[in-house]
């Protein structure tokens, strides 16, 4: 089995990158600038493993060779990934509905208000 996914950069992995966190598998992920360039790193960080998004490809193929040699490193990364999927918020399906809801009826508010659509934040309800 994999130990370490690298995550191509020009576009990066999307229901697959979710699909390789849950079997505890660590993500090394490169963001881009547009949108097909950086779902994985969203992906990454709601899995809490923010350390595995590299700031640069210099930097991305550092990370890749020094968790390539070091097995123990990404033994922790799965037994973390493991261990915390039940709650971690990438895969808290009742607070993501939560938040699209609230998301919709922001939108909605907006439009009826403004009549112009601009972004949004949904802020995490705690």
């Amino acid at each position: 089995m994999a130990e370490l996914f690298l995550d191509t950069p020009l576009f990066n992995a999307h229901t697959t990158g979710g699909d390789v966190l849950w079997s505890g598998i660590p993500v090394l992920t490169l963001p881009g600038e547009n949108f097909a360039q950086r779902v994985a790193s969203g992906l990454v960080q709601s899995a809490g493993l923010t350390r595995l998004i590299a700031r640069n490809f210099k930097d991305y193929q550092k990370m890749a060779v020094a968790l390539a040699k070091n097995a123990s490193k990404r033994r922790k990364l799965k037994e973390k990934l493991i261990e915390e999927r039940e709650t971690l918020p990438l895969f808290d399906t009742q607070r993501l509905t939560s938040e699209f809801e609230r998301a919709l009826l922001m939108s909605w508010d907006i439009h009826e208000q403004y009549g112009a659509p601009f972004h949004i934040v949904v802020a995490a309800d705690e």
